[in-house]
This record gives structure tokens, C-alpha cells and sequence, in this order.
């Protein structure tokens, strides 16, 4: 299927959610503790409010999971603990996005999307605006990614056009800057994406996504398309409908 995008950044979307729901979402404020009730759920924020509702979603990563104290009898399953404490594994991703004056790779019958020796992936994020100007980001994974995070931005831009020439020669010349985004310091995200070998994948896959009682679950994680906005998607449809029929 063809790529699309969410015009204008993908933090449109809860705001778009809002805008069809009766009361406001409350964004920035960290879930600290969830505790089951005999009747619903009661969830404290880190500002110290709380509230009890019926059900709750819970679409962290598994890598920010153990962040969350939750009381529960019984307990949060054993899989779903194991999971949480590194029992299932997660890809390292790094982006460095840079900016040209031209879209020189265009004048040469290319359109900027390209795998590479490293394990990355080229991308063009401005195939869809119009003007001279352009971007290509560099999807870097596992120790490479983890390499380029150990860099100062300067190094670390150094080191991607030093590579970059020998995919498009002159690039170093030709680039106006960069900005990078690392989701292994990302304090909601600590890794890109989850990526469990394959015994972690049947050992924990259907245990990630399993209710338990009035707690549900969804995220990238707990799909069949994991590392993408679908993968979310699809299993927040999910939870959504587990919630509506409980």
C-alpha cells in the first residue's frame, strides 16, 4: 500500500481525538500508579491527582511499562512482568534528517529512498511539498544507531555525509544542516520499537495483548505490525472494542 502521512506532524492526532470526545485529554502529566478497586480502576498521575474510572488503556512501551506501579490482585500477569523487565526485545533507531537547497538527487533521476550497507533506510519526508528545497533523513538501527548516539551532532552529521558520498557523491558540500531524534533517549519511548526474537514473539506476543480484567492493552507492541502508526492503530481498535463488549 502507498505511504501516507499526517499533514502538518503526527501530534495532530489527539487533538483530533479531543475533538470528538465530551471531556478534554490532559497531556504531560505522567501515569504513576494504577490500582484495581473492587469496583474500576483508580489511576494517580504524578502530580498527585487521580481518578476512578471503569477501564483503563494502557499503550506505553513495554520498555517504560515497569515505570508504572501497579497494584493489582492478582498481580499484573507473569508474562506481561517479564515483558516489562527486558524479557522482550527492542530495535535501537536513530534519525538524522538533512536539509538541501536543491533536491539534487531528483536531477538525477533518483527519488531519495534507498536502502544502504549500513542497516538503514534513506527516506525523502518532503516528497509531497512543493519548492526547490528537500530533506533526506537516515533511518540508522541496532549498533549503528546506538554509534551515532554517542556523537556530538556536529560528529555524528560529519560521520552520516561521510557515508552518504558514497551513495550520492558531493552530498557533504551540498548539505544545509541537520537536526537528529533518538528514541533510546526518549524518556516516554527508551528504544524505536519493539523487535522480540522469534521464541519471545510466541512465548509473549499474545500475553502483551491479553486483557486483564478491567486493564487493556495496545501500542505497536502488542500487534502484528510492529514499528509502525498502523500497528498502534490496529490495536487500539482492538482494546476499543474489548472495552465496549466487556
Amino acid at each position: 500500500p502507498p505511504f501516507v502521512k499526517i499533514r502538518g506532524g503526527s501530534d495532530r492526532l489527539p487533538g483530533a481525538f479531543e475533538s470528538r470526545l465530551e471531556t478534554s485529554l490532559q497531556l504531560g502529566v505522567a501515569v504513576a500508579a494504577i490500582r484495581r478497586l473492587a469496583s474500576g480502576v483508580r489511576v494517580t498521575l504524578s502530580d498527585g491527582s487521580w481518578m476512578e474510572v471503569e477501564h483503563v488503556l494502557v499503550t506505553v512501551p513495554l520498555t517504560v511499562l515497569d515505570r508504572i506501579v501497579f497494584e493489582f490482585e492478582p498481580a499484573l500477569s507473569e508474562g506481561k512482568r517479564t515483558a516489562a523487565a527486558g524479557g522482550f526485545g527492542y530495535q535501537a533507531a536513530t534519525r538524522v534528517f538533512v536539509r538541501f537547497g536543491s533536491r539534487f538527487w531528483e536531477a538525477g533521476g533518483l527519488n531519495g529512498w534507498a536502502v544502504t550497507d549500513w542497516p538503514e533506510e534513506l527516506w525523502h519526508p518532503t516528497w509531497d511539498l512543493t519548492g526547490p528545497g528537500g530533506v533526506l533523513m537516515t533511518y540508522v538501527r541496532g549498533d549503528r544507531a546506538r554509534d551515532l548516539d554517542a556523537r556530538t551532532p556536529s560528529n555524528r552529521l560529519e560521520v552520516l555525509l561521510a557515508h552518504w558520498e558514497e551513495v550520492f557523491p558531493g552530498v557533504s558540500a551540498r548539505a544545509d544542516g541537520a537536526v537528529t531524534h533518538s528514541w533510546q533517549g526518549e524518556e516516554w519511548s527508551r528504544a524505536g520499537w519493539a523487535a522480540p526474537s522469534p521464541s519471545e514473539d510466541a512465548q509473549l506476543s499474545a500475553e502483551i495483548a491479553r486483557a486483564e480484567g478491567p486493564l487493556h492493552f495496545a501500542g505497536e507492541h502488542a500487534s502484528g505490525d510492529r514499528g509502525w502508526m498502523q500497528g498502534a492503530l490496529a490495536s487500539g481498535i482492538r482494546a476499543a472494542r474489548e472495552i465496549h463488549e466487556s
